[in-house]
């Protein structure tokens, strides 16, 4: 477009501004966006999981649960990292028996998926299974299960396959793992 005339706006670059901000910690102004994206498509997957893990990431892990569970309607329950995601907030609010039903489907959907592993172990001893939460633990140590949970943030909630807010959040996720942060 000409120098006077401002560039479209996409779906897709709308996100991709929204992501980096997110990672970069300007959580108000991702959310904006995620917002305005869900205005024009309220089913957008990638938008209501990004939204959702901001309200975990803010400490509100129950209202992170719809905007989380939206996406995974939306997308037919195929994106793992979606289940890991609803799995950390579920757990976060005590419901454990349901988290670990997420997280054994995001590993059953990329059995190498470290992060649903050690999000798994972290039920588990939630819920006194310490053998089964050890086991889990040593296979997330051991690269049994993709290695050690996190990157370079520590995150463990918005790592893995997923819509464009898979691999692509993991800066995004705020270190999350053991709790709401």
């Amino acid at each position: 477009p000409p120098a006077d005339e401002p560039a479209a706006v996409t779906i897709e670059s709308a996100l991709q501004l929204a992501l980096a901000r997110h990672g970069e910690g300007e959580h108000a102004t991702a959310e904006r966006i995620y917002r305005d994206i869900l205005a024009q498509h309220p089913g957008h997957a990638d938008a209501l999981h990004l939204l959702g893990l901001i309200h975990y990431q803010k400490g509100e892990p129950q209202t992170a649960i719809p905007y989380i569970e939206a996406a995974v309607a939306h997308t037919n329950s195929s994106f793992e990292n979606f289940h890991n995601s609803l799995g950390e907030c579920l757990r976060a609010v005590g419901r454990v028996d349901e988290a670990v039903a997420h997280f054994d489907l995001a590993l059953s959907l990329k059995p190498d998926f470290a992060l649903a592993s050690f999000n798994l172990g972290l039920s588990y001893q939630q819920l006194g299974a310490w053998d089964r939460a050890i086991e889990l633990y040593r296979a997330v140590a051991d690269g049994g299960a993709g290695g050690v949970p996190g990157g370079a943030d520590g995150g463990v909630v918005a790592e893995g396959g997923g819509g464009a807010s898979g691999g692509a959040s993991g800066g995004a996720s705020g270190g999350a793992s053991g709790g709401a942060s």
